[in-house]
């Protein structure tokens, strides 16, 4: 696939980015924003716009995917060119990669009716047990708050029978609220966020991912506590690596990190690559190449 290395998306110049917001009309809905960033030659196009039609393509991906490793599935979403290399979409991509890698994975399978427990850890942040004493790898769970001071979240216990025959359509709803949800939240976080308001929006978007599966609200108590570590966790790794701001290095960061994570504090295992290579650098002008962890040299 050959894109154009250049920022804009309209001429292909490099993006400028100011101090303070200015009054811009955007090239392509001509509405009037304040926003910090053109290209050279003064074209603005506003985050609904640059990431519309990137985001039906996440969406139409992560319903079709089978696979579980979320780095995988980005990947194949990044092939796609309303995918560009920098932009909002990552924000709704990460978390949706996730959500779908977590769902292939068994993540969403208690939602639907199959037998359960509650993890522990999930319940008080610790390693736990199942209710047979063997520990609780594997198992995953719905989510539903208590009353009351966080007697923590409740453990709900499902048991059915053979192949309910309904799991797999209710598997799909949930799966597919899920998505929807990510759009709506992720599609809120502005572009450049992560210079801007030093919070990058990959990570930012594995702590929405986190509070979708967990039912997090401001009032809950683990839940909150869970999605706000994961969204510092995955910042923090994506600040270490430096910049400039790369949206690929800091998706495929972001969403290692939600992998472990995921796998430490709710005992769902997704899966990684052995070694995450971006195929994309020639596109980046301001690519960190043999600084960056996934550079394929």
């Amino acid at each position: 696939m050959a894109r154009n290395t250049g920022a804009c998306l309209v001429c292909g110049k490099p993006i400028v980015y100011y101090e303070s917001a200015r009054k811009m009309e955007c090239v392509m809905c001509h509405g009037e924003f304040e926003a910090y960033a053109s290209c050279e030659d003064g074209h603005y196009v506003c985050d609904d716009c640059h990431a519309r039609r990137g985001i039906q393509v996440i969406m139409e991906g992560c319903k079709k995917s089978r696979k579980k490793d979320p780095i995988a599935i980005m990947q194949e979403l990044m092939e796609d060119p309303y995918i560009y290399m920098h932009g909002p979409e990552h924000h709704v991509m990460v978390g949706a990669a996730l959500l779908t890698a977590y769902k292939n994975c068994g993540g969403f399978e208690v939602c639907a009716g199959k037998t359960a427990i509650q993890p522990a850890r999930l319940l008080s942040g610790k390693q736990g047990a199942g209710a047979n004493g063997a520990k609780d790898e594997g198992l995953s769970t719905e989510v539903r708050e208590t009353t009351g001071e966080d007697a923590g979240l409740s453990m709900e216990v499902r048991e059915t029978t053979g192949e309910d025959a309904g799991v797999s359509e209710r598997v799909q709803e949930v799966f597919h609220k899920a998505l929807e949800e990510m759009k709506s939240r992720g599609s809120e976080y502005p572009g450049g966020a992560c210079g801007l308001w030093g919070c990058c929006g990959a990570a930012v978007s594995t702590g929405i991912f986190m509070s979708i599966i967990t039912k997090a609200t401001p009032l809950t108590g683990h839940s909150w506590r869970l999605s706000n570590q994961m969204t510092s966790r995955a910042l923090g790794a994506v600040a270490d690596l430096g910049g400039p701001r790369c949206c690929k290095r800091d998706s495929f960061t972001a969403a290692k990190e939600a992998v472990e994570f995921v796998r430490e504090k709710l005992g769902v295992e997704m899966e990684l690559p052995q070694k995450i290579e971006c195929g994309f650098f020639a596109e980046n002008q301001q690519c960190l190449k043999k600084h960056c962890p996934y550079y394929k040299m």
